[in-house]
């Protein structure tokens, strides 16, 4: 991976001895990764107490 930039982000106003937030990305060129496949036991699954389907018969 090459890395070609950064992009930084900063509040606009900053007062004296005030922290600030610091957003810092990296920037790089494309690359390809390989897909995955999760197995079932990892897969969303819709429960709670107000998401009750009926069963179906």
């Amino acid at each position: 991976m090459k890395i070609t930039g950064f992009y930084l982000a900063a509040p606009s106003i900053v007062r004296v001895n005030e922290s600030f937030s610091l957003g810092i990305k990296v920037l790089t060129e494309p690359y390809k990764v390989n897909c995955a496949v999760y197995p079932m036991m990892f897969s969303p699954k819709v429960k709670g107490i107000y998401k009750i389907c009926p069963p179906v018969e």
